[in-house]
């Protein structure tokens, strides 16, 4: 008798969770405002886009997105005695694998692990972009919070904050460039050796 309750007390669980679940997939796109630890005052404007997916348990869900994203920062170096300014723009592809956590209606609160690919690392300065890839980590671990609100019709929108556990430059690398110096290029990668860290807004569509 006890075991037949019990099978029926997960079948009516089970079968709660299944009305209850919803699965949406979809397209995002947003704005960054990026910096890295180590680097400039000023942020770097950039854009990410991708997609997600995700499903809802009632109060809880579950999603995952994949992103390209503009990051880095702007800083400044000093050569023969003058400041200049540079740009290191870092593109990553991000995975973040967020839990939700619905507070009121379509408002949610979102926190979770990312993981990062490095696209591209390219150093800018005037008018002379140098591809720096190689004195770059391949990848980041980090984390991500941040709150969303889902409209009825399919919109969301999102604001949130990652962040990088790791420093964005290799321990030792070899790096030159026909229009630096080689010890100029490595005191500007040097000079962005933090970790990353990026503000984001985002638009997106649930279908």
């Amino acid at each position: 008798m006890k075991k037949f309750i019990l099978i029926v007390c997960i079948l009516f669980l089970s079968a709660d969770i299944a009305v209850a679940q919803s699965f949406g997939f979809g397209p995002r796109v947003g704005i960054n405002a990026s910096k890295i630890t180590k680097g400039g005052k000023e942020a770097r404007a950039g854009l990410n886009v991708g997609v997600f997916a995700g499903i809802d348990f009632s109060k809880l869900g579950i999603e995952v997105a994949a992103m390209f994203s503009q990051q880095g920062a702007n800083y400044k170096y000093v050569y023969n005695y003058e400041e200049f300014d540079a740009k290191m723009k870092l593109n990553y592809i991000n995975i973040p694998v967020v839990v939700k956590y619905n507070l009121i209606g379509g408002l949610d609160v979102f926190l979770g692990p990312q993981f990062s690919a490095l696209v591209s690392a390219k150093t800018k300065s005037e008018k002379i972009t140098v591809n720096v890839k190689d004195a770059f980590k391949r990848g980041d671990v980090g984390g991500i919070v941040g709150l969303d609100y889902q409209f009825r019709l399919g919109l969301n929108i999102g604001v949130n904050y990652s962040f990088g556990f790791l420093k964005t430059v290799r321990k030792s690398y070899d790096i030159s460039s026909s229009f630096f110096d080689k010890g100029d290029l490595q005191t500007m990668i040097d000079r962005v050796n933090g970790k990353n860290g990026a503000w984001q807004l985002t638009f997106g569509w649930r279908f």
